[in-house]
């Protein structure tokens, strides 16, 4: 059985369903389960990082693809065992870790970053 929904309650539809369609401008820009969705998702989830040393992390991380700002360091991720693979990589080195903040992309971020 298919029932169709409309919502701009993404957490709630999240909740709800098996499989997800996302239409932006009469388009059909994703069309797939919520496992598939979810796997989508995980390319948009990253680890955010403060050390005692930002750049000697960053030179550490730097086979992870990391992304420096003025206070932090992220780099993307795929699960819980690879942070906390981060976290052994910078201890080992000496650096105290002040931040490791896992942020995943959920389904509303994920659609705005879809839809723009």
């Amino acid at each position: 059985m298919t029932i169709v929904i409309s919502s701009h309650l993404l957490a709630e539809v999240e909740k709800m369903v098996t499989h997800v369609g996302i239409i932006s401008k009469g388009k059909m820009i994703f069309q797939g389960s919520l496992p598939d969705l979810h796997l989508f998702q995980q390319k948009g989830s990253r680890v955010f990082i403060n050390t005692s040393d930002n750049q000697v992390a960053f030179n550490i991380l730097q086979d992870q693809g990391p992304h420096k700002n003025e206070e932090t360091i992220s780099v993307a991720f795929h699960d819980m065992k690879q942070v906390a693979e981060i976290n052994r990589r910078l201890t080992q080195q000496g650096l105290d870790v002040y931040l490791l903040h896992p942020k995943k992309t959920d389904l509303e971020q994920l659609f705005i970053d879809l839809t723009s």
